[in-house]
């Protein structure tokens, strides 16, 4: 990054694993959660599953900019679905609803895609990007369905591939930072276009 003086960046999101994930690239960061309200999956087709995820990554990174838009300021919006057996998961609405998700994960192949959003502020000047990755759960037991079904009911598809057993999943193609929560790559890949060193 060229520029000199260097500006904040702001994570528009209380995930703790998106947290976790930049830190990596070393830079503070402070975290103001977007409050968007997310679209309903179920009334969305799966051919659209991209755009969706996308454009509520621009949505959460708008609104916290909106808070920051005479100041400089760097902020990330970032939104995660699971796409299976042309559907589109998003997070479980019930422990029924999350049953009934990892039953059809079960034994199949699936896309996690999460949208990312960069807006620099004050220009306002906005960078967007998704990233796909294709895995493939094993079949299932109830045991193991009722058991990620009770405690993710805050993750898209109710799991968190971090905590699964690696005989449980195979990641066939893609970045698994982007199935936990953030791509990482794609993160850097967007900052790198504003050329700016970040503090």
């Amino acid at each position: 990054m060229t520029q000199s003086q260097a500006i904040p960046f702001i994570l528009a999101s209380q995930s703790p694993q998106r947290k976790k994930i930049l830190r990596r690239l070393k830079i503070p960061f402070k975290i103001i959660p977007s409050t968007i309200r997310e679209t309903d999956p179920d009334k969305i087709h799966h051919f659209n599953a991209k755009k969706l995820v996308t454009d509520l990554a621009i949505k959460k990174a708008k609104a916290v900019a909106k808070k920051f838009k005479n100041r400089p300021c760097i902020i990330l919006g970032a939104d995660t679905l699971v796409v299976c057996n042309k559907k589109i998961l998003g997070k479980p609405k019930s422990e029924e609803h999350a049953r009934k998700m990892l039953t059809l994960l079960s034994g199949r192949a699936q896309q996690v895609l999460t949208g990312v959003c960069l807006i620099k502020n004050p220009e306002g000047t906005l960078k967007k990007g998704c990233s796909v990755t294709t895995l493939k759960f094993k079949k299932l037991d109830d045991k193991t369905i009722r058991h990620l079904a009770k405690k993710n009911r805050d993750k898209s598809g109710s799991y968190a591939i971090q905590k699964m057993k690696d005989q449980n999943v195979r990641i066939i193609k893609g970045d698994l930072d982007n199935v936990i929560g953030l791509p990482l790559a794609l993160v850097k890949k967007l900052i790198s276009f504003y050329g700016l060193n970040i503090l």
